[in-house]
């Protein structure tokens, strides 16, 4: 193993030695059930105050390609069950969707979801046009 102090290239990694910058976010891939119920991941049952054996309810808008859900304030009331599992829209579960990408920021209460075919554009823009 080299030495830190007096090896040039690793002094140049100095710089990226600091903690990590925890993010707001949290995110997980969640399986869309046969049914359009989605389970939500622990973080976001957390951020929407729902409790196991209690049903919970929340609001929920579309913004683009995203539906946006909260504990409180405006858009559609939607009922977080029992089990944790929220009904989506119908466009949210179109064609051959099986999995959702799901968001949770606990600061304000907020859950994104969105379908995972997002990642194929990202990826797209990522390659650019490189081959």
């Amino acid at each position: 193993m080299h030495n830190f102090r007096s090896s040039t290239a690793l002094c140049q990694l100095a710089d990226f030695s600091d903690a990590p910058v925890r993010s707001a976010w949290c995110w997980a891939v969640v399986a869309l059930e046969p049914s359009g119920r989605l389970l939500l991941p622990g973080e976001a049952r957390i951020a929407l105050n729902s409790q196991a054996g209690v049903s919970v309810e929340v609001s929920g808008v579309c913004h683009r390609d995203t539906f946006i859900v909260r504990g409180g304030g405006n858009g559609r009331r939607l009922t977080i069950d029992r089990r944790g599992r929220l009904y989506v829209p119908a466009w949210v579960r179109r064609g051959d969707i099986a999995s959702l990408i799901v968001g949770t920021r606990n600061v304000d209460q907020t859950v994104v979801i969105i379908a995972t075919s997002v990642l194929d554009h990202v990826g797209d823009d990522l390659i650019g046009g490189s081959r």
